[in-house]
C-alpha cells in the first residue's frame, strides 16, 4: 500500500492499494497525479482527487520513475531497461542498459 499522510496532523488520510509487493519508487507529477513502481513489477498512475488508479502496467520491478520535460514518463527497472511512456502508459521507446537502474 501507499499511505497518504496529512503532514500537519500526522494522520493517515488514505491507503492506496494496488501493489501486491513493496512499493519502491514514487513520483508526484502535480497535485493530482502520483506514479508508483514496486517489486511486484507494477507501474501505476494514481489520480489523487478521487484516490483511484488511472492505469496499471506490469513490466519488471520499477526502481526509478521520472518525468521528462516534454511530459513523457521514464522508468528504470531491475531488468536494466529504461522505458519511455506517454501519459496513458503506452511504451514509446526502450533502451537496454545491461545494468539494474536504481535511480535517475
Amino acid at each position: 500500500s501507499i499511505i497518504i499522510w496529512d503532514l500537519s496532523t500526522g494522520i493517515n488520510i488514505r491507503n492506496l492499494t494496488g501493489h501486491t509487493n513493496d512499493v519502491i519508487s514514487l513520483k508526484l507529477i502535480n497535485s493530482t497525479l502520483l506514479l508508483s513502481g514496486g517489486f511486484d513489477s507494477r507501474f501505476i498512475i494514481w489520480h489523487l482527487s478521487n484516490w483511484s488508479q488511472i492505469r496499471t502496467v506490469i513490466v519488471s520491478p520499477v526502481y526509478a520513475i521520472d518525468q521528462l520535460v516534454d511530459g513523457y514518463l521514464l522508468t528504470g527497472s531491475l531488468d536494466g531497461i529504461l522505458r519511455v511512456w506517454d501519459e496513458r502508459l503506452n511504451i514509446i521507446r526502450i533502451f537496454g542498459t545491461g545494468y539494474i537502474i536504481n535511480y535517475m
